[in-house]
């Protein structure tokens, strides 16, 4: 006699026997890889579901009773990793659109100002200069002409080739960015009067005109000093002492006079602080309110920028949602053919509706038994989250469809445990019965473990009855706390 499920599971719990083992996964591998493809509908990922399922087996032998029958665990722990594998490859799939979509910043800033010097080294002197006037001094393009002698059109030609000829010298570094995006940089990075101390240029020109200014003094001091020397050889002993009273009345006066120029020097110098202060501050406000305006240009193109990614990332999930509709309905039209040819064979010759429909009908039946195989997923995979529970309506599986079917009723709304056979319980299906042009009634439907089937029937009461077998009462239900 052949022995039992749980024979060899307690075999192999025991003795780790590999020939227990290989029988239970020969037994069940076809129920346990039927529902993985059913909620995966993808054949790779049920091979992986169906693997982990018996993985899990394997290492929860000993945990099973003797109430828990292998084929029942088998299909409820199959089902889940199932469902949990939907969930995860929907997860990995928005993680790589959200890289991608990341994967395309400009260098910031301090790239651009590491290699700057050494970029601008590479190009011709007049395409340096023109740089330099326009970004480096911050220039308008009617002086840059003007410096050039080139007119305010010719200098902004001549700009926008220098830009582009930096833009090569950086791309062969490796450092890529648009020649707008450059241009802003460049204005931000390269800005003279950002960094020069305040009061440096007075400073610089007070020190030079200074020292210009003593040697010019020293010069005439000493051709004086030579000339009173000479005169002074040549007077008499009376000329020589009232020479000397002049002198020391001479001395005083210089001392006085140094002192006024002293003065002087620093109040000239005070108003070419303050004039350069002033004109700093002018320079600042400008570079301020022209930073402003390109942060605000910046950040208009970034607003642009992220709604043109956002309607691509839209319009590719809606390419990818009809892409997947029109592989469900080819794989659906084949499975409609299939049980056309085979219900063409049958004795009993029921459900003849898909073999005589036309094709414009067969669409149809497709397309809206796709919509309720989704409701029966989202049906699903609501209870696997909410503690077995299966929702009451629609709007509570909203987060787990695909699509928003119109015209559906849900049949069961009670726990997972109260199922006796899924594979045979109807848990949704048309709110409205179809009348064909000659009379039958046609409805489709939804099942517990996930699949939908299509019925006919010449009279309404013949389908309420094949529907009253299969649908769990109320009174059967568990009670909601």
């Amino acid at each position: 006699m052949e022995a039992s499920d749980h024979d060899l599971l307690r075999q192999f719990a025991a003795q780790r026997s590999e020939d227990a083992f290989r029988q239970l996964v020969h037994r069940h591998v076809g129920m346990v890889f039927s529902v993985a493809r059913r909620v995966t509908d993808d054949p790779q990922l049920a091979e992986e579901v169906a693997q982990s399922t018996f993985t899990t087996l394997a290492q929860k032998a000993g945990e099973l009773g003797s109430d828990d029958v292998p084929a029942g665990w088998l299909y409820h722990t199959a089902r889940h990793l199932a469902l949990r594998a939907v969930r995860s490859e929907q997860r990995r799939q928005q993680r790589e659109q959200i890289a991608a979509a990341m994967n395309t910043d400009e260098p910031g800033p301090s790239v651009v100002a590491e290699h700057l010097e050494s970029a601008m080294d590479q190009l011709p002197p007049a395409d340096r200069d023109a740089l330099v006037l326009r970004f480096f001094e911050d220039r308008n393009l009617r002086d840059v002409g003007h410096e050039l002698g080139l007119t305010e059109d010719a200098a902004r030609m001549r700009v926008n080739r220098a830009l582009e000829k930096l833009r090569g010298v950086f791309g062969k570094l490796g450092i890529t960015a648009s020649a707008a995006w450059l241009a802003s940089t460049l204005t931000l990075t390269t800005g003279a009067t950002a960094t020069v101390p305040a009061g440096l240029g007075a400073s610089i020109a007070t020190a030079v005109l200074g020292g210009t200014a003593v040697v010019a003094a020293t010069a005439t001091i000493v051709t004086q000093t030579t000339t009173t020397t000479m005169n002074l050889i040549n007077l008499k002993t009376a000329a020589a002492i009232v020479a000397a009273a002049a002198v020391s009345g001479t001395a005083t006066f210089f001392v006085q006079e140094r002192e006024t120029h002293r003065l002087r020097a620093d109040y000239q110098l005070l108003n070419e602080t303050r004039a350069g202060l002033a004109a700093e501050q002018t320079q600042a406000l400008a570079m301020i309110k022209l930073r402003d305006e390109q942060l605000a240009a910046l950040k208009r193109d970034a607003e642009a920028v992220h709604r043109l990614r956002a309607e691509v990332d839209r319009l590719n999930r809606e390419m990818a949602a009809l892409s997947a509709v029109h592989r469900e309905n080819e794989r659906m039209k084949l499975e409609l053919e299939k049980l056309a040819a085979s219900l063409n064979q049958s004795s009993e010759g029921r459900n003849t509706l898909i073999q005589e429909a036309d094709v414009k009908e067969r669409e149809a039946l497709v397309a809206r038994l796709y919509e309720m195989r989704q409701v029966g997923l989202g049906q699903i995979m609501f209870a696997d989250d909410n503690d077995g529970w299966f929702p009451q309506t629609l709007t509570e599986a909203a987060p787990y469809l695909k699509i928003t079917p119109q015209n559906v009723e849900l049949l069961f709304m009670g726990r997972e445990k109260d199922l006796r056979e899924a594979a045979r319980t109807l848990v949704a299906r048309d709110a409205l019965a179809q009348t064909r042009s000659d009379g039958r009634f046609v409805r489709s439907y939804t099942f517990a473990d996930g699949h939908t089937e299509v019925h006919a029937a010449d009279t309404m009461q013949e389908l309420a009855a094949w529907e009253t077998e299969r649908i769990i009462p109320r009174e059967l239900w568990s009670k909601r706390p």
